[in-house]
C-alpha cells in the first residue's frame, strides 16, 4: 500500500502499543504499527483515512480519538478501535 509522498505531521499513540499516525500533504492520515517490522525493513500502513487538504497537525485525545487539523482550517476527529484491533 503506497502512502504519503510528503509527511507533514506525526504523533505517537499513548501507551506502549507501538502505533504511529502520520499525516500527509495529500490529506491522507495513515496509521502504522511501528513494532511490526524488522530493522531496515519498509513498514506499510495498517490503515489509511482519506482527506482533501494537507494535514497540518495530529494529536491523540485519549487512546481512541485521533484529531487531524488540515491546512484549509478544517478539524476532524477519527474514532479508532482499541490498540490491539487497529
Amino acid at each position: 500500500m503506497r502512502c504519503h509522498e510528503t509527511i507533514t505531521a506525526l504523533t505517537w499513540r499513548p501507551g506502549n502499543s507501538g502505533h504511529l499516525a502520520s499525516g500527509g500533504h495529500d490529506g491522507t492520515v495513515a496509521l502504522w504499527r511501528a513494532t511490526s517490522g524488522r530493522p531496515r525493513s519498509r513498514l506499510s500502513p495498517v490503515r489509511t483515512l482519506d482527506g482533501d487538504a494537507a494535514v497540518a497537525a495530529l494529536a491523540w485525545a485519549g487512546p481512541h480519538l485521533l484529531i487531524a487539523a488540515h491546512r484549509d482550517g478544517r478539524v476532524r476527529a477519527h474514532r479508532l478501535p482499541s490498540r490491539t484491533a487497529l
